[in-house]
């Protein structure tokens, strides 16, 4: 795919920033509140990450296939990103779902 030299650089700092800093910030709330659901969060980052990777994959050209070959190989690599992408969206929901479960344990209606 066409774009300036260093796009790929950028996006892929820029995301690793972003999880780095996420994955800081879990953690810490991890330890500080010693609270399991945060291992939804981490679940959520590493599937996130894995569906960055086939994207990225994707938008560096992969010049060692041939041109015949390379729709079917971008369509499974983007059919594999879309379906890490909703598992890290499904451990999100789920960690969102216990953090709002405990918190109105013990409260009536």
């Amino acid at each position: 795919m066409a774009m300036e030299a260093e796009t790929i650089t950028m996006l892929t700092m820029g995301f690793s920033i972003t999880i780095v800093i996420s994955l800081i910030i879990v953690l810490w709330l991890w330890y500080k509140r010693k609270n399991s659901v945060n291992v939804w969060f981490l679940v959520q980052g590493a599937f996130l990450a894995l569906s960055f990777y086939y994207i990225l994959e994707i938008l560096k050209g992969r010049p060692e296939i041939s041109a015949g070959m390379l729709s079917e190989e971008n369509s499974l690599s983007i059919g594999k990103a879309g379906v890490l992408w909703a598992i890290s969206m499904v451990s999100m929901l789920c960690g969102i779902w216990q953090l709002n479960t405990a918190r109105h344990k013990g409260r009536k209606g």
